[in-house]
């Protein structure tokens, strides 16, 4: 029964919206017991909302809206909130009178219990139907409020409600927020374009109100004025040209400015990339980012590579380098409150160092090392032990990966690195020891008349030399002496057996390698035993030897410093027919067996008769 009288009287109450009544006086004004807020355009909608001022209890109501239906048109109304009880329904028509206006006319009926806070009784939503209008209004009559407390009662006036509000607002629908974070000098707040605006008004709260900072076309706005390890808090308003009101705002947006490094610096490591910054006040972490520039200058996304403690400020990226290719590096500082910006940044080409390994040989140090990826060249560098700098020894193109220095001086420790040069700066290096003792480099071996000499280069710093000797079907070599001179003659041989020599170097206690040694096959000199004056000419005779195939023959006459060769016999002796009468002649003989003998170095002496 309650119920349907309570229709009869929505029904009575709407229809008296629309026509005439007599005008009583109220006891109270609309401003006294409800108020109206707008929640500003949102893509293209706009909400209205009725509310109750605190601590009263609605019996009914109506309120009339005017709005023009050029630009809006309404989408959704009643009463709608926490109220279990709340209820209400609009009844749209054409104000009477107007060509222009349309209104809509809301009734709750029912008891609205409010409590101790405002709350939204009715609401009405409208579209945005034309966006050329930069603004529009929509007013709010009251045409009865009914209560049990008279004096906030508001009696019925259906041909000249009071009004309640008239809300004038900008078409542009409220900013709608990306971010606000920090950049390198503050923060910067960013938000998405608004069709139809023409520009962006920025509001900063000073701590008791939002004070304009600043106006822009674009869509990010910039404020410096704010300090490190502070809050800075923001609304934007979109504004149109055309437009005597700005959109709406969105909840305020609230930003942490945490300060940059001031430098990121980076360097090239032996297998990384060092990256280096300065101390950001009140981090608790650093976070480390890498990306690479192309040829072109374009650059590939960052590419996160470490969560570094506040107590650190380098980083060691050793991850999936490639030789030859530009990286670009950054570093973030990470506070309980947000984070900096990422606007300092280093780059380098990084090439690998080459592995390097270095060993004695003949003449030097052969230095040797590993293709690297992006090479044009390699520089080698070479150090002694106590020395405080890297010399500077070679520069070799990048088809070639060893170098042997000649110049190196024996008996000193030394190191040695290789950088990699390409085409915008070098690796780092890895150094490599080596306790040098220059090998002899062995430059003859040769039959003597007593045995066979081995002779070899001196060496620098060589305290000594030690020889050793392999003859034929043996597999190891035999040490035969130690001597400070650059030769040695080995009398302990047979004749017919092949030998072979090598030697090291001694520097006190350390021995050089050796080289691979020169081979000679023993033949002992022949024996003179006599010469004698022929009616032929001069007769030279010695004793013959084992295995040989032909004797060589040589003579030196009074005056002369060197040996003439005479000539080759199978024979043990030999007569020289070319001489003269009162010239003094001195005759040696070699045996050949292969390999030619020593020689008699005094020979047989005799005077032409």
């Amino acid at each position: 029964m309650k119920k349907a009288l309570s229709l009869v009287l929505c029904l009575i109450m709407i229809a008296s919206v629309f026509t005439a009544a007599t005008v009583s006086v109220s006891a109270a004004s609309p401003a006294d017991v409800m108020y109206v807020n707008s929640t500003g355009f949102v893509n293209g909608k706009v909400t209205y909302n009725i509310s109750l001022r605190k601590n009263i209890s609605l019996v009914g109501t109506i309120v009339k809206v005017v709005y023009d239906p050029a630009v809006l048109k309404p989408v959704s109304g009643g009463a709608h909130s926490s109220a279990a009880n709340a209820n209400g329904i609009f009844v749209a028509d054409k104000v009477k009178g107007t060509s222009n206006q349309y209104s809509l006319a809301f009734v709750s009926m029912d008891t609205y219990n409010v409590g101790n806070a405002d709350k939204a009784f009715m609401t009405v939503t409208f579209e945005c139907i034309d966006k050329t209008y930069p603004q529009t209004s929509v007013s709010f009559y009251c045409v009865e409020f009914n209560t049990a407390d008279t004096s906030k009662r508001i009696e019925k006036n259906d041909s000249n409600p009071p009004l309640i509000s008239k809300i004038t607002s900008s078409t542009l629908n409220k900013i709608s927020y990306v971010g606000v974070y920090s950049y390198e000098k503050g923060l910067r707040i960013e938000w998405k374009a608004t069709p139809g605006a023409t520009g962006y008004k920025v509001f900063k709260y000073n701590g008791s109100s939002y004070v304009q900072i600043g106006t822009t076309k674009g869509l990010t706005y910039d404020d410096p004025n704010v300090s490190a390890n502070s809050t800075g808090k923001y609304i934007v308003r979109a504004y149109n040209s055309y437009s005597d009101y700005d959109s709406a705002a969105q909840a305020a947006i609230t930003g942490y400015y945490v300060k940059p490094t001031d430098k990121v610096a980076v360097s090239i490591q032996p297998a990384s990339v060092k990256v280096g910054w300065y101390t950001v006040a009140g981090a608790t972490s650093y976070r480390v980012y890498r990306r690479v520039i192309n040829s072109d200058g374009s650059r590939s996304g960052w590419t996160f590579l470490a969560t570094v403690p506040a107590g650190k400020v380098n980083y060691y990226d050793s991850n999936a380098l490639k030789s030859g290719t530009y990286y670009e590096y950054t570093v973030r500082a990470y506070t309980a409150n947000g984070a900096s910006a990422v606007c300092r940044y280093a780059a380098l080409y990084y090439y690998a160092a080459p592995k390097v390994t270095v060993k004695a040989v003949t003449g030097g140090v052969q230095v040797s090392w590993n293709a690297v990826s992006g090479a044009k060249s390699y520089n080698v560098y070479r150090m002694y032990n106590g020395d405080k700098h890297w010399t500077y020894i070679k520069t070799v193109p990048a088809g070639t990966l060893s170098y042997t220095d000649k110049a190196v001086v024996s008996g000193r420790n030394v190191f040695y690195t290789v950088r990699t040069v390409g085409q915008s700066g070098a690796s780092s290096y890895q150094s490599v020891k080596i306790s040098y003792v220059g090998i002899p480099h062995l430059t003859s071996v040769a039959n003597t008349y007593s045995g066979i000499q081995v002779k070899w280069n001196k060496v620098a710093n060589a305290t000594g030399y030690r020889v050793y000797r392999r003859a034929s079907g043996e597999k190891s070599w035999t040490y035969l002496t130690t001597t400070k001179n650059v030769y040695y003659n080995d009398s302990n041989v047979k004749n017919g057996v092949y030998y072979k020599y090598t030697v090291r170097t001694v520097f006190y206690s350390m021995l050089s390698d050796f080289e691979a040694g020169l081979l000679t096959k023993c033949v002992a000199a022949p024996k003179l035993t006599s010469i004698s004056n022929t009616t032929a000419g001069i007769n030279v005779k010695w004793g013959a030897v084992g295995g040989a195939t032909e004797y060589r023959v040589y003579r030196r006459a009074s005056g002369e410093t060197s040996w003439t060769y005479m000539g080759a016999v199978k024979t043990n002796q030999f007569t020289d027919k070319n001489v003269k009468r009162g010239v003094y002649y001195r005759y040696t003989v070699k045996a050949v067996s292969g390999y030619q003998s020593g020689y008699n170095g005094n020979g047989l002496l005799i005077k032409r008769s």
